[in-house]
């Protein structure tokens, strides 16, 4: 099981890695266009000074467009982000935060932001005793099929009919992290 929560985590850190770079690409692309273009004038002008068709202004302008592509090329740099560097020992840091549960859910950090985005999908949650089953039923509503894909469920795809309301019963032997949906 932690091994599937491993891979998850480490597929939605890869997809946003990926995302990241796109944006960076983006932001990239004004500065690398501005770049071919003065290289393009900068190859022209190297050129024309070795085939002797030079003068004191081409010498300056030549001067000039290589201290523009110099700056351009040092500018563009600075907006490359740094890579993130991971820890070696991420499947172990994995690992002690998924034994520690009760901990890591507990943290005012986690806990804090995890409540505030519960708060937005799930508008009530209803607890009634079936006296004739001899169990509770625990009825959410909300934004459920919101709710469902943040685990990334393979079963959202199929309760879209349930997208406002969704039952779940608990027996005997109830234990809230085994429930099932």
């Amino acid at each position: 099981m932690q091994e599937k929560e491993y891979e998850r985590f480490r597929s939605s850190y890869i997809a946003k890695m990926r995302a990241d770079e796109q944006e960076s690409g983006q932001v990239l692309q004004r500065p690398d266009a501005r770049i071919r273009e003065v290289q393009k004038t900068y190859d022209k002008m190297m050129a024309a000074v070795e085939n002797g068709d030079y003068s004191p202004p081409v010498i300056r302008r030549l001067n000039a467009a290589d201290a523009e592509l110099t700056a351009l090329r040092a500018e563009r740099e600075t907006l490359i982000p740094a890579p993130i560097e991971l820890p070696d020992d991420i499947p172990a840091l994995y690992r002690d935060h998924v034994e520690d549960l009760v901990g890591t859910l507990t943290d005012e950090a986690v806990a804090g932001p995890a409540a505030d985005e519960l708060y937005t999908l799930v508008e009530t949650v209803v607890v009634s005793w079936d006296e004739d089953a001899n169990l509770h039923t625990l009825e959410i509503r909300g934004k459920l099929l919101e709710l469902l894909s943040f685990g990334e469920s393979k079963k959202a795809a199929t309760l879209s009919g349930a997208a406002c309301s969704l039952k779940l019963v608990a027996g005997v032997g109830f234990e809230p992290t085994t429930f099932r949906l």
